[in-house]
């Protein structure tokens, strides 16, 4: 026991020490604007999800709660908020070292699991921004950690408590969980499938209650604008250069321009006609519409920064005749950012890939992470991709570059033995 607590605190200092370090030089009150601010200001001064006083149900209510909580803990620090942030990112450090040992039957590719982890470039900067991306991946390494064990009452609870807790931070995962389910029913793991299911929607449940009771919705209700801003005619000319919430201005005009009583009205109905609008552009498209979906799995692994100009407060998007357009007042990266994050993630990606092959008869084992994968792909395509989006599932690629890793070096060793034996000085 004192040898795995020994690891644990090795393990949490190597995770610990780049993300503060990176908070601490990096740190620019100023600098950390989000949308996720302002619910949480909700939170702390109307006592529900609101931005400037009116209530919303188009975003999920776990990053604000912990953003409103540790506001309230730390007497409304920044600093101090992003460092319980950091906390809860070491923890998904040491849980995908037990997840790596686990599918793996091998600790030695957790442990690489867990430090190809702790110094990833694109954890390390966002575990010190107000994004939701460090409790998102964590809690979804903890879903996928007790899906993997959910054998037993205890475990396959658990394993539905960190679902809903991870749909809460992004209902983007509410796929992972249904086909998790559905593999359960399939493996006629029937308890386990009944537990996971249920214990998740309890976690759900307030939040569905508090939705239908302001607009009549049980989920979020900015799905539809996301998708028509994926979905239109400039998605694709904007894709992946460009974000495509410059597209908003433009997406706005139509809904003004088609139903005006929608633009101050009912949030449901709002989200209901985006969505139309999205659907019915991929139906008079569908080639158009195929090409952009090929386009969007290749640029949501792209090597890059996607998109590669970010929006900065000043860009804007300017439309012309015929379909022209620019974009004014892009966003730019220094050099040194782009090159360290690329140089990182292609490494991450091609070891990954072999580490896929080495583990192509692992399949059944490996479920939750190909359905992990699979997600995303599937969601981000049919939306857009960007690596904020994608981010998340990077520890899957990060477990798999890890098994390859451990692989080579052992086979380094094996080799470098045999190699000694035959010529013995």
């Amino acid at each position: 026991m004192n040898q795995k607590i020994k690891l644990y605190a090795s393990l949490s200092l190597l995770c610990l020490a780049p993300r503060l370090g990176c908070l601490f030089f990096h740190f620019r009150p100023e600098n950390l604007i989000s949308f996720y601010w302002e619910l949480s200001n909700g939170l702390l001064h109307n006592g529900t999800l609101s931005i400037n006083g009116i209530k919303t149900t188009a975003f999920e209510p776990l990053y604000p709660l912990f953003l409103a909580s540790t506001r309230w803990i730390t007497g409304d620090h920044k600093f101090l908020v992003l460092i319980f942030q950091i906390v809860i990112g070491m923890i998904g450090c040491l849980y995908l070292y037990e997840l790596g040992g686990l599918l793996a039957r091998n600790k030695r590719v957790g442990l690489i699991a867990s430090l190809l982890y702790s110094f990833y470039p694109y954890f390390i900067y966002q575990a010190g921004m107000i994004m939701e991306i460090t409790l998102f991946a964590t809690l979804l390494i903890i879903s996928a950690y007790y899906y993997c064990k959910a054998s037993n009452l205890k475990n396959s609870i658990y394993c539905g408590i960190f679902f809903g807790l991870t749909i809460l931070i992004r209902a983007t995962a509410l796929p992972i969980l249904l086909l998790g389910i559905g593999a359960l029913v399939i493996r006629k793991s029937y308890r386990e499938a009944f537990l996971v299911l249920s214990t998740s929607i309890l976690m759900l449940l307030p939040m569905a209650i508090r939705n239908y009771q302001i607009d009549g919705s049980f989920l979020l209700t900015r799905s539809g604008e996301n998708l028509f801003d994926g979905n239109l005619e400039y998605s694709d000319k904007l894709i992946p250069a460009y974000n495509v919430d410059l597209l908003r201005p433009y997406v706005y005009g139509i809904l003004e321009k088609e139903r005006p009583d929608l633009i101050k009205g009912d949030r449901k109905k709002k989200d209901q006609f985006f969505t139309q609008k999205a659907l019915q552009f991929m139906i008079d498209h569908p080639w158009r519409t195929f090409r952009l979906k090929l386009k969007n799995i290749a640029y949501l692994f792209h090597p890059r920064l996607v998109p590669f100009y970010p929006m900065i407060e000043d860009s804007k998007l300017i439309l012309e005749e015929a379909e022209g357009w620019r974009v004014e007042n892009a966003g730019k990266r220094s050099f040194v950012k782009e090159f360290v994050h690329s140089f990182f993630y292609t490494f991450i990606l091609l070891t990954a890939l072999a580490g896929i092959y080495l583990r192509r008869k692992e399949a059944r084992t490996d479920l939750i992470l190909y359905l992990i994968a699979l997600s995303f792909i599937v969601v981000y395509s049919l939306y857009f991709p960007t690596t904020r989006l994608r981010a998340p599932m990077d520890f899957v690629l990060i477990f798999y570059s890890a098994y390859a890793i451990e692989s080579f070096l052992k086979r380094l060793k094996i080799s470098a033995w045999t190699q000694l034996n035959q010529n013995p000085t």
